[in-house]
């Protein structure tokens, strides 16, 4: 990586990195007829440009205002997601508790990405930002789990042919209050993210009866009456909008810090159903999440802390969904809310 001043306000951040991955396999499927000792699965050398460019627009601030500057950002990358040792395998892992079996996929292939964005963004203060940006992602080989047509209860991954995605990200961050007391600090913050994403599904082949079709083709044969089969679908696993906010108050004179935290995605594509089989869709989870620390002692070596999480109580649900029926529940998950509470003691500068 290098940067290069091209101007005084604008500035250039460029470089390349290369990676060699290479895989080896060693494992048998649970009927023990098909093995493999030691063999490469995956031998990749991936050469990775990426480039920043950013313009720079300063303000000088007064004596009751910090200084404050702008950024206008634009950015290009090239990046690889692998599969995972799971994923690329031919495990047949079986979960008891729900009764269902992950297949692994030997012929799994890494995911390219190109990643584009332009952002616009505001520093003022000593922790206050406000920012837009816009991004694309094209995904060549995207990995999704599809479900088996001949065991339903099977779900396997496989590579998608092309995706696209689209977004836009809204970001806030502001100080309130405290400004000429640097021992208590008060923030609050949130961002949005909203995102468009398909797939063609006319480019994914699949296998149904040892016969390849295209996804399109498959929905086509299994549709319901009434029912218009688009030639795209969205992106597994991604939500079409993500919401984060957060609380941060800190007094250094009590020795008091607080944060709560709460996180919200749109429901997502879990699995997806081919061969008559309805998609599954993982529902909007609400994450409200809480955590207190207290010094206390004379010398305030000794750390009180309590840590909740899931404080709205709420529940993992993936539910089948199809056209013009009622939906289902493919699982359901109640993790209920954990406290946790900690002790430390600072010795020699050090936390234990």
């Amino acid at each position: 990586m290098n940067d290069l001043p091209l101007t005084k306000r604008f500035k250039a951040t460029y470089g390349v990195r290369v990676e060699k991955a290479v895989n080896h396999y060693t494992g048998q499927n649970n009927v023990g007829d098909v093995k493999y000792v030691n063999e490469v699965v995956l031998d990749e050398v991936n050469v990775l440009p990426s480039i920043n460019l950013v313009y720079k627009i300063e303000k000088k601030g007064d004596s009751t205002r910090r200084k404050s500057f702008t950024n206008i950002r634009a950015g290009y990358s090239s990046t690889v997601a692998r599969p995972s040792f799971k994923e690329k395998s031919i495990s047949q892992i079986y979960d008891p508790i729900q009764g269902r079996r992950y297949n692994g996929n030997i012929d799994l292939k890494q995911t390219t990405i190109h990643n584009m964005d332009l952002r616009w963004e505001y520093f003022y203060g000593r922790t206050e930002l406000i920012s837009v940006s816009a991004f694309y992602k094209r995904f060549i080989d995207p990995i999704e789990v599809i479900a088996n047509v001949a065991a339903p209860n099977e779900v396997q991954p496989i590579n998608a042919g092309v995706a696209d995605l689209y977004g836009a990200e809204i970001e806030f961050r502001k100080a309130i209050g405290f400004a000429k007391n640097d021992n208590i600090r008060f923030v609050v913050g949130t961002n949005l993210t909203l995102v468009y994403s398909q797939i063609d599904m006319n480019k994914v082949n699949m296998n149904v009866g040892g016969v390849n079709y295209t996804e399109k083709e498959i929905r086509e044969m299994n549709a319901r009456e009434g029912e218009v089969i688009s030639d795209y679908l969205p992106m597994y696993g991604q939500s079409p909008y993500i919401v984060n906010a957060f609380i941060n108050f800190s007094n250094a004179k009590l020795g008091l810090t607080f944060n709560a935290s709460y996180n919200v995605q749109g429901k997502k594509l879990a699995v997806i159903g081919v061969g008559g089989l309805p998609d599954v869709y993982e529902q909007s989870f609400h994450s409200l999440n809480m955590k207190v620390s207290k010094t206390v002692g004379a010398n305030k070596n000794w750390k009180v802390g309590l840590q909740a999480k899931n404080l709205l109580m709420s529940k993992r649900l993936k539910m089948y969904e199809s056209y013009n029926a009622t939906s289902q529940i493919y699982s359901s998950m109640y993790q209920g809310m954990t406290i946790t509470g900690s002790i430390s003691f600072l010795l020699n500068g050090k936390r234990k």
